[in-house]
Parts: C-alpha cells; sequence; structure tokens
C-alpha cells in the first residue's frame, strides 16, 4: 500500500512514516516504515479482518480496517489526521 497526504497539487506519499499491522484490538502484530515514495508492505500476514496504522499523531497512529485476503493493497490518506493532530508540524 502507500502512506500519503492529498495537497492542491495532488497526492503526495509520505516517505520514512511508521506502519503497523494489527489482527486483534490491543497492540500489534508488525511494523514497518514506507519507503521514499511511501510505500509499504506487509509479509506472510495472516487472512482475515485486520486494522493497518499509519502516521504519528503524539504516538497515536489512524487505523483503517481492512479485510486481508491473499495480496492485499491498503493505502492510508493521512490528510485529516495530520490536520486534527495537535502541535502537528506541516511535513
Amino acid at each position: 500500500g502507500t502512506v500519503f497526504e492529498r495537497t492542491a497539487e495532488g497526492r503526495r506519499p509520505l516517505g520514512h512514516t511508521r506502519v503497523v499491522y494489527a489482527s486483534g484490538s490491543r497492540g500489534y502484530d508488525a511494523y514497518t516504515e514506507t519507503d521514499d515514495e511511501g510505500k509499504y508492505a506487509f509479509c506472510r500476514v495472516p487472512s482475515g479482518d485486520a486494522r493497518i496504522g499509519a502516521g504519528d499523531c503524539n504516538d497515536a497512529v489512524l487505523f483503517v480496517s481492512s479485510e486481508v485476503k491473499g495480496d492485499t493493497v491498503v493505502d492510508v490518506d493521512l490528510t485529516d489526521f495530520y490536520a486534527s493532530c495537535p502541535g502537528a508540524v506541516s511535513r
């Protein structure tokens, strides 16, 4: 998937952004970081209901629900998340 924010020029990928995979309601099961182009991947995660979390707002992430079925792509838009983050610095 890709982590991005919307700008007047279109989607801007967010490189070096935290991304977590969670299959349960507490904590997370896997962690990675986006590359320079905002892309990330998790390998060998179980199929089923999951949550993908991205970003960093005072150690919080924005979670997006997904159903993992084989190769599943989940893009995460952090525009509103960062806009609502107290003390957020424009990236």
